[in-house]
């Protein structure tokens, strides 16, 4: 008897065959056998592209498995993008259209088969779709919805043959605009990596930290032509600049082949990088306009969102060793077409095809140069082709982000400068790919990554001593190895050979710890770029948040999250950590855990910044859970262990919090003050008061400027019923601080509440809840002092207020909780009987 058990697993299935395929056979069997080849090898290379698989391509069948609906459905899009364009050039009666199905289904899995009803309802919903069209199940769209704003339209529900229950049908709308939803204003926490790098190819700048993966499908047709895309993002549009202002929208590759998409881009970066040299004229950045890749547009809109005047729109067409390039220059404001011009050139005169559309265009607008500006302009870099177009395949893996295509590109760029020695711009991006080994983790020894980019950067100085960034790779690494001031020198001469570096020079002040410093060159890059990068944004959020400016800090950071297609998991937590620092701490736990979702295993400070927010909350038992694990994970981390220290004393264990501090104490010889006060708060509460307030004076005669020392003094002396002097070393605290923490207010207004001076105790706490509006203590506090001086109506909405920050909190949490409430039994049960009299229970 065979005791295997049947092995099943979740898959997106994606299930395509061809309309009308008996009727193309009858009128021309060979010639549909030979178009059913070469669309079969589309569709293949997508799936592979899109990390999927074919399963089978029996006749005109297609069956593919993807590990997400994500990939599975970009993967179909693509596809009838492609088909179309390819479509175009036959004649009406011999085009060949595919119909698509996708749903996420349990599959059975017999070797490389697989069968069962999720195989099944994908293939009969595709039956659903139009020729060139895409159906999805209900199960796939619920994990598109938020994800992939293509638009979506109900079809209803449907009895499928062999299956029980009907199946909810959408279509995914082919045609722009059709059924395109907005995107709620909280489809961005759903949202999700984006960040890293932008490269200016050409003449010699190459900008890094673009996206980890760029959108690769290719438009059939050039942008005038269309209708309006989605709205742009932006709350205000740019007003139109006095200069010369123009956008260089992304040439379409109508080859039909994606593998050429780097020829396309490579032309329209080059056309970028060589109008950004000439002075008074605003030229937008390479990834402002490549947000419109593969989009249809008409040129007004481009010109209101990005607030230019002119747009240069074209396509490319290579077949063997030609190249059909059309270009056209439009006036945005009248629609006039200004100059447009194809051209049908060998692939060996690809520079001179490109200087020649850039010099059109600066006639056009009637831009004049000097003759050295013009040389600047028009220059290569290179005379060789092949190195060039090496480089430039080189460039299309390395805008992916991700050690593979790392590797790649780094070979393609050392074959470019086999090719020619003197490439300098070949040694940047080899140089970069190096740096990028380091910083993600790619390397096995980040050190000698980091030198092998020294090395490059520097050979490339020996070429070109203009190579701006060639400059800036040298300033990333010393920034990123702790030669802070060559960096920031450095860092000045790459900005003073290309001003068009502001957000690299912000990135090395950042990375040398001058987070003040690094946000007016931030912030000028950002509004230099009408649609900047996802990573961009975050870089000048976490500025902010270094410099503690949460409220900027958060703004920018969800502004990052909202762009980013999937936002890596630091993006969240450090916008959670941003919402902790500003007391907004249910805010906070949310992005944490998002975080954590993506991360299981995060960095530390992802768990101590969780924990923390669930302390402030008064939700204690979590907090130990949280900071135990992230012990467990770090045992030689004494923030963690003296964060434990804290949770456990809150939840009534006072002798396992001292266990946990003489650990933290034990770890780091030179600690911070308040690992020795709230040690000593947690003496208190096994009976040793008197060696609690001894251990206090004395740090305090060591450390008489310390803040902290003085706030533990304050609570040792609210236990020991030393209100007054409690009330004046809370005050010293405070003075001592800067800025002041909600924490220190709340244990002025502790004291202030045990001798009856109730204003006292009310405006305390008032301050503390209006630095931390969700610190429950707080909170906890202001409603006793209202219950004692007998402002109930106060008291119950403050007491409201409590159960709105944590719906389970009870007089219990109060009651055990010896590392906030640190009174004596007497004054503990007056403070509950306050609370209780409000209304809590």
């Amino acid at each position: 008897m065979n005791t295997e058990r049947v092995k099943r697993k979740l898959s997106a299935i994606f299930s395509a065959d061809v309309e009308g395929y008996s009727r193309l056979m009858g009128d021309d069997e060979a010639a549909t056998v030979r178009t059913l080849e070469a669309y079969r090898k589309v569709l293949t290379d997508l799936v592979e592209e899109h990390r999927g698989r074919v399963v089978d391509s029996p006749g005109d069948n297609l069956l593919a498995e993807f590990g997400s609906v994500v990939d599975a459905v970009q993967c179909a899009v693509e596809v009838q993008q492609i088909l179309k364009a390819k479509n175009a050039e036959l004649p009406e009666n011999r085009r060949m259209q595919f119909r698509i199905g996708v749903n996420l289904g349990d599959v059975i899995q017999e070797g490389e088969r697989i069968y069962g009803d999720g195989v099944n309802i994908a293939a009969r919903i595709e039956g659903l779709a139009d020729g060139g069209g895409i159906c999805v199940s209900g199960s796939a769209y619920e994990q598109i919805e938020n994800k992939l704003a293509l638009g979506y339209e109900y079809f209803g529900e449907h009895t499928v043959k062999n299956i029980t229950k009907p199946i909810k049908v959408y279509k995914v709308p082919m045609e722009p605009g059709v059924g395109k939803k907005k995107a709620g204003s909280k489809g961005w926490k759903k949202a999700a990596i984006a960040a890293a790098v932008i490269l200016i190819l050409g003449g010699g700048v190459f900008a890094v930290w673009h996206s980890y993966l760029r959108p690769t499908s290719p438009p059939a047709e050039v942008a005038s032509e269309k209708t309006p895309a989605s709205e742009s993002p932006d709350e205000t549009l740019p007003p139109l600049p006095d200069e010369p202002s123009i956008a260089v929208l992304p040439f379409a590759n109508i080859s039909g082949d994606p593998k050429e998409d780097y020829l396309s881009d490579g032309i329209t970066e080059q056309i970028i990088t060589a109008l950004s040299k000439i002075p008074k004229m605003l030229v937008i950045a390479r990834n402002s306009v490549f947000t419109y890749k593969g989009k249809p547009v008409m040129v007004q809109q481009v010109s209101e969102e990005l607030g230019v005047r002119y747009v240069l729109e074209g396509s490319v067409q290579k077949s063997g060793d030609r190249l059909r390039v059309t270009a056209q220059l439009i006036d945005a404001k009248t629609g006039n077409h200004l100059w447009s011009e194809r051209y049908d050139r060998d692939l060996k005169d690809l520079f001179e095809l490109q200087d020649d559309i850039t010099k059109n265009v600066i006639t056009a607008l009637q831009v004049k140069l000097t003759q050295g500006q013009a040389a600047s302009v028009l220059g290569e870099g290179t005379k060789n082709l092949d190195a060039y177009l090496k480089v430039m395949k080189g460039t299309h893996h390395f805008f992916r982000m991700n050690s593979n295509d790392n590797e790649i590109a780094r070979e393609f760029f050392k074959e470019a400068i086999d090719l020619d020695l003197n490439y300098a711009q070949a040694y940047v991006l080899l140089a970069w790919t190096y740096f990028h080994d380091a910083i993600f983790g790619w390397a096995k020894t980040p050190a000698k990554s980091y030198e092998k980019a020294v090395e490059l950067a520097k050979k490339a100085i020996s070429v070109d001593e203009q190579n701006a960034s060639a400059y800036m790779v040298l300033a990333n690494v010393y920034a990123k190895t702790g030669q802070f001031e060559k960096a920031v020198v450095i860092g000045k001469k790459a900005l003073s050979l290309d001003p068009a570096l502001n957000y690299f020079y912000g990135f090395v002040l950042y990375n040398v710890g001058q987070f003040n410093e690094a946000i007016p060159f931030l912030k000028k890059a950002i509004r230099m770029d009408p649609k900047p990068q996802s990573f961009h944004l975050a870089v000048l959020g976490l500025s902010y948040f270094k410099a503690r400016q949460f409220k900027e800090a958060i703004q920018f950071l969800e502004k990052a999250i909202s762009i980013a297609p999937k936002p890596p998991s630091w993006y969240l937590a450090q916008l959670g950590a941003s919402y902790n620092r500003m007391g907004q701490f249910n805010e906070g736990i949310q992005f944490l855990m998002e975080a954590i979702r993506i991360d299981p295993r995060p960095p530390s400070w992802y768990l101590f910044s969780l924990g923390w927010a669930y302390f402030w909350t008064g939700q204690n038992e979590k907090a130990v859970a949280v900071f135990n694990k992230s012990v467990s994970r770090n045992p030689q981390n004494d923030f963690l262990h003296a964060s434990l220290g804290c949770a456990l004393n809150a939840t009534g264990k006072p002798e396992e919090a001292v266990e946990m501090f003489e650990k933290a104490l034990n770890l780091n010889p030179r600690p911070p003050s308040w690992y020795i006060g709230d040690l000593a708060i947690a003496r208190l509460g096994t009976g040793k008061s008197e060696e609690a307030i001894t251990t206090m004076r004395e740090l305090i005669s060591r450390r008489p400027d310390d803040s902290n020392a003085y706030r533990g003094l304050s609570t040792v002396l609210t236990f020991q019923r030393k209100y007054e002097e409690a009330v004046s070393m809370a005050k010293k605290s405070i003075s001592l601080k800067s800025p002041v923490e909600a924490v220190a207010y709340f244990y002025l207004g502790a004291p202030y509440l045990m001798i009856g001076e109730y204003e006292e105790a009310i405006a305390a706490f008032k301050r503390s809840i209006n630095l931390w509006p969700e610190y429950i203590h707080g909170n906890i506090g202001l409603t006793a002092s209202y219950s004692v001086a007998d402002r109930m109506e106060e008291a119950r909405a403050q007491a409201a207020e409590v159960a709105k920050i944590n719906p389970k909190f009870s007089l219990k949490d109060v009651a055990e909780n010896g590392a906030v409430y640190s009174f004596q039994k007497a004054d503990k049960e007056r403070f509950i009987n306050a609370l209780r009299k409000a209304g809590l229970k």
